[in-house]
C-alpha cells in the first residue's frame, strides 16, 4: 500500500510532497523551504527493515545552487555509516530523522506502538540543518490519546504536540507543519 501525502510549514515558507510504503516501511519525499531568505530544496528516501529499523538514507540537499548528498546507513551490527565513513557515536541507534519533515517522526511512532500514557525516550540519527551534519539527537514521545503524541527534545529545549492518522503519520506538527 502506498500513501501520498503533503504538508505546508506554517512558521515560514515550505511545502512537502511525500510517499510512504508499508511492509516494510519506506519514505520518500521533497521539501521545499526558505532557510535564512535562501531557497532550498531537500529529497530524501529512507528504508526500513521489517521491524522497524532503519536500514539506509539517502538526503539531497540543494541551496544556492550547491548540491550535497548524505548517505546514511545503519549496518546489521548496529554502525552506522554516513557517506561510507563509521560515525561511532550513531553505533547503537534505531532511527533517523530528517529536520526539515514531519514525516521522520513516524518511524519510532510505528515501531514503539506505545500504549496512551506511555512515554519511550529514543536516540535517533538527525540530519539537521542548515550544517546538514548527522548527530545524535535525544528524543521522548508520549503518546496523550490515539492520535496524539507529544514530543520534545531536551537537546533542542523544543517540545510539540504530533496528531497522527491511523497509519502513525504526522498529520500536524505543533506550529511547524501541518498536512494538506
Amino acid at each position: 500500500m502506498k500513501r501520498i501525502l503533503g504538508w505546508q510549514r506554517l512558521d515560514s515558507v515550505g511545502l512537502e510532497y511525500a510517499e510512504a510504503e508499508f511492509e516494510p516501511l519506506c519514505l520518500a519525499g521533497v521539501a521545499f523551504f526558505s532557510e535564512g531568505g535562501t531557497p532550498c530544496v531537500v529529497t530524501y528516501r529512507v528504508k526500513c527493515d521489517s521491524s522497524g529499523l532503519t536500514t539506509r538514507a539517502m538526503v539531497r540537499l540543494r541551496r544556492a545552487g550547491v548540491a550535497s548528498t548524505r548517505r546514511i546507513v545503519r549496518r546489521a551490527d548496529g554502525s552506522w555509516t554516513v557517506d561510507g565513513k563509521v560515525i561511532p557515536q550513531l553505533a547503537g541507534l534505531t532511527d533517523v530523522d530528517i529536520s526539515v519533515t514531519p514525516s521522520t517522526n513516524t518511524l519510532p511512532l510505528r515501531r514503539l506502538r506505545l500504549a496512551i500514557g506511555e512515554r519511550q525516550e529514543v536516540t535517533a540519527a538527525w540530519v539537521r540543518f542548515p550544517s546538514f551534519d548527522v548527530v545524535p539527537l535525544h528524543q521522548a514521545y508520549r503518546r496523550a490519546a490515539p492520535n496524539a503524541y507529544q514530543y520534545e527534545s531536551h537537546d533542542l529545549s523544543f517540545r510539540a504536540e504530533l496528531t497522527v492518522d491511523s497509519d502513525g503519520l504526522v498529520e500536524r506538527y505543533g506550529d511547524l507543519w501541518t498536512r494538506l
